[in-house]
């Protein structure tokens, strides 16, 4: 062996443990480098998994049906006074549908009888109306007004625009009233997800609450109030709807002060 490579040799044995130490600490440096680095850089996602929002929906086959107790407010004798008209309500599913965009949906059917009434003979139908169920949204279809009555995530806060298609001064038409104005911007927001209600002695559990509006404004020119809330149990679909819009105009000369709008409240009673 040359006197060169005996000396290569010795130093290379000399100084390899060192250099075997600088080596794992300066992987230990890096890697402790990188991870401090990519925490700092990386994003946090939400993994947030929603049920189908059909489970907070009528049960969508045909023959399913949620009977109803309906209490209908309205404002007769050209305005001067109220009225509560009450009926037992039963919304039925009939059938499939396919509407002008292609969408698949189900028809519902609302039939109507006298409170208290156990003739079968007596179910009128009364209206109908369409539904919607998509991945991200649930919409309905009702006296050709659109709305979007609940979307994914179904989680506490969450809030949309849920009158975002329908025209200005929807039930103009219908009630007369203008304090329907900027309905589209209506904030719905899911509430009190998970809890419990007792109606009619009857414990539903796993509610959300769709809270849509509640204003009013007391002035010299008018007066109105909007309120509108409705509960969904899961499993089982819409227990309870409450709905008050009213707008009171002042006496104009020899015309007298008079009230317009309406008001809707429905109670589960029973489905199947």
């Amino acid at each position: 062996m040359s006197r060169c490579q005996d000396y290569h040799r010795q130093n290379r044995l000399k100084f390899n443990p060192m250099m075997k130490q600088a080596a794992f600490t300066g992987l230990l440096l890096a890697g402790a480098l990188m991870m401090i680095l990519s925490g700092g850089c990386s994003k946090k996602t939400d993994h947030f998994q929603t049920e189908p929002l059909t489970d907070y929906f009528i049960t969508l086959e045909p023959g399913k049906y949620i009977r109803y107790l309906l209490d209908s407010t309205l404002y007769i004798d050209f305005g001067q006074r109220d009225t509560v008209i009450s009926y037992e309500a039963k919304d039925v599913v009939d059938a499939p549908i396919t509407d002008a965009l292609g969408r698949a949906g189900w028809r519902i059917l609302r039939y109507l009888r006298p409170v208290g009434s156990t003739n079968e003979a007596a179910w009128e139908l009364r209206l109908t109306y369409f539904v919607f169920p998509e991945k991200n949204k649930l919409e309905i279809v009702e006296n050709n007004l659109r709305f979007i009555k609940l979307i994914a995530p179904v989680k506490e806060g969450n809030s949309w625009h849920g009158n975002m298609h329908l025209p200005d001064h929807p039930y103009e038409q219908f009630y007369g009233i203008l304090s329907d104005a900027g309905i589209q911007y209506w904030d719905y927001t899911y509430q009190d997800h998970g809890a419990s209600e007792v109606i009619n002695n009857e414990v539903y559990d796993s509610v959300i609450t769709v809270h849509q509006v509640d204003e009013e404004d007391y002035s010299s020119t008018l007066d109105y109030k909007n309120y509108w809330v409705e509960k969904y149990a899961k499993g089982i679909g819409l227990i309870f709807k409450e709905v008050i819009m009213w707008e009171h105009q002042p006496a104009v000369g020899n015309t007298p002060d008079y009230t317009q709008g309406f008001g809707i409240k429905l109670t589960i009673l029973d489905h199947n």
